[in-house]
């Protein structure tokens, strides 16, 4: 028997933790570290053990698994990290990037004040793939990142990092750009953090930053 994730679940294996995002409700939770293993082999690996099936039955009673794979999914356990940042940019950022970018900050600000994740996600999906411009956009990439970490200078917000990147991720899919938006999860103690990757680089990161966060939603 197999077991699936409910719709609107996504998880993350981070050491010997498993950790929970649910989309539909905003909020994240962790598994019993006794369930990790069987949980990976069934979940992560799709091949569980019999004893995995009863370890994990109270998932089951509490609805997290089910028997049906759920129409919409979200894993993220085959995503490679970029292997790259973005060179620096040293060409002129117009008034209008300024202007773009101040707009994408203060609406994604106002998208995650009135949106559930899941609605959020669903329109970074429908941008991400209108933007078809692949392997010509580091430097365009470039600009406009610059532009956003001076906008995100001027106008500080809580939880600074993610309508940051949501707002940053959808600037780029405006210029069609087909940027990542990452959102990962790290234990003891937990925090959670978010980035953008495009072309195989970070945008607006640094690798000593996310190294010892594991991804938990990828869109």
């Amino acid at each position: 028997m197999t077991l699936y994730l409910r719709s609107g679940l996504a998880y993350a294996l981070h050491g010997d933790d498993v950790i929970l995002m649910d989309i539909d409700h905003d909020r994240y939770f962790a598994l019993p570290r006794r369930m990790r293993d069987a949980f990976a082999r069934v979940v992560d690996a799709g091949s569980p053990q019999d004893a995995d099936l009863q370890n994990l039955a109270p998932l089951v009673d509490q609805q997290l698994l089910q028997s049906v794979k759920a129409r919409k999914t979200y894993s993220c356990g085959t995503y490679q990290h970029a292997s790259a940042t973005l060179p620096a940019t040293y060409a002129p950022i117009t008034a209008g990037l300024y202007v773009q970018a101040v707009y994408c900050r203060l609406r994604a600000a106002a998208w995650l004040h009135v949106l559930p994740l899941r609605a959020i996600v669903a329109r970074l999906e429908c941008s991400k793939a209108r933007a078809t411009h692949a392997g010509r956009c580091q430097n365009d990439a470039a600009r406009i990142a610059a532009a956003f970490n001076r906008v995100g200078n001027m106008i500080p917000m809580k939880d600074r990092c993610l309508p940051a990147s949501l707002g940053l991720v959808t600037m780029l899919h405006h210029h069609s750009i087909p940027a990542t938006l990452v959102i990962a999860v790290r234990t003891a103690p937990f925090a959670s953090h978010c980035w953008v990757e495009t072309d195989n680089h970070l945008v607006n990161e640094q690798f000593d930053t996310i190294s010892g966060f594991s991804p938990i939603l990828v869109v």
